[in-house]
């Protein structure tokens, strides 16, 4: 989107140029709004938990609360479905390993039915040292057969 104004010579000139979004992901450029972060002003609204198992996911901890608001900012479909799975997941895999995953879940938007599981069962395994792969140990024999192809 393309937005125009006339100049002092009375021609128009480009002021700004917007990039299109889809609906449920609104593009808001924050220069715009030196004072007010996240358009919201200086604070988020507080989260009103109004049933206990939304008071169990908010209990799980801050990483519920930006989860929560990612996914809903988002258009997800079966928020509360989620919620449930993750105060499942809390019970049985502890609350502190479930509210480091659920912001890891917000920050790549996986909001799908098993990707808190599945984040959960990544962030567990033993984290490797990084081998770097180079030509004086490669399997591959050679392009030395090669040659003679095509002649």
């Amino acid at each position: 989107m393309v937005f125009v104004g006339r100049d002092a010579g009375g021609f128009l000139v480009e002021i700004i140029r917007h990039e299109l979004s889809t609906p449920g992901r609104p593009r808001i450029l924050e220069e715009h709004y030196p004072d007010h972060p996240n358009g919201r002003g200086i604070k988020q609204p507080k989260l009103r938990p109004r049933t206990v198992a939304e008071q169990a996911f908010v209990d799980i901890g801050p990483g519920a609360e930006r989860w929560l608001r990612t996914a809903a900012a988002s258009g997800v479909s079966r928020i509360r479905a989620k919620m449930s799975r993750a105060v499942e997941l809390a019970a049985l895999c502890g609350r502190e390993r479930v509210d480091q995953a659920l912001p890891l879940a917000a920050e790549a938007e996986r909001f799908g039915e098993n990707d808190l599981a599945s984040i959960l069962e990544h962030v567990d395994r033993p984290r490797l040292s990084l081998v770097q792969a180079d030509e004086s140990f490669s399997a591959q024999p050679g392009t030395g057969a090669w040659k003679e192809f095509g002649k």
